[in-house]
């Protein structure tokens, strides 16, 4: 689909498999303390990571991306990092990207609710309210993944995206996050399409004229 005049391109990714949704998953809950929330991609997960960015190498090349951008979960870091490898790229976090995600609405992660609205963790156990440091995530992500200077800025997901496609010098811009982000853009763009498979590629124009989301897969 053509570009709307004015209009910034918006990809988001979600992230790839989860190691908690595989046959995995109860190794993972044996090992993971109080970060049950915040799981790692499963092997086939980084694959998927991998192909996804080689699946966004021709629009790259094309009409380059200037970095990524992700949620400061695990999942999302990681599946972030290979897809910059393949279009060697720098991954930027950014706190709002995450805002969407069951886990952060339910739990009070990071600062997206006030600490007395922190819900009970499964088997009593208390999230930890903050996402892994960059240093944290170093050997899990891609072989020489390398990360840009944090977004500093907690807000909620749509206004998130918005910010960050305006200030695009690009008019371009590439996300990665979560199923429940995605499904918010597609709703405003009044799709009823809620299908969002791991490493999907949703595409999106804001037409700031109209400060308007348009879904154009």
């Amino acid at each position: 689909m053509a570009m709307h005049s004015g209009a910034v391109e918006v990809l988001v990714v979600r992230h790839a498999e989860r190691l908690d949704e595989t046959e995995q998953k109860d190794a993972f809950y044996r090992t993971c303390g109080d970060r049950w929330w915040d799981p790692p991609l499963s092997a086939r997960g980084v694959a998927q990571a991998s192909s996804a960015g080689a699946q966004l190498r021709a629009l790259h090349a094309r009409q380059p991306f200037d970095e990524v951008l992700c949620s400061p979960t695990l999942r999302t870091m990681q599946t972030a990092s290979y897809i910059a490898k393949e279009l060697e790229l720098g991954v930027r976090r950014v706190p709002g990207l995450a805002a969407c995600a069951a886990a952060i609405q339910q739990f009070g992660i990071g600062s997206f609710r006030p600490s007395n609205q922190i819900h009970e963790a499964p088997h009593g156990k208390q999230p930890k309210p903050r996402f892994l440091s960059e240093k944290e995530c170093e050997a899990v992500c891609a072989p020489g993944t390398r990360f840009l200077p944090e977004d500093t800025m907690f807000e909620q997901f749509e206004p998130c995206v918005r910010r960050v496609a305006m200030q695009s010098s690009s008019r371009r811009v590439l996300i990665v996050s979560h199923r429940e982000g995605i499904r918010e853009l597609r709703e405003l763009a009044g799709s009823s399409d809620m299908r969002t498979p791991y490493c999907c590629i949703s595409r999106f124009l804001l037409a700031d004229c109209q400060a308007k989301w348009i879904y154009a897969p």
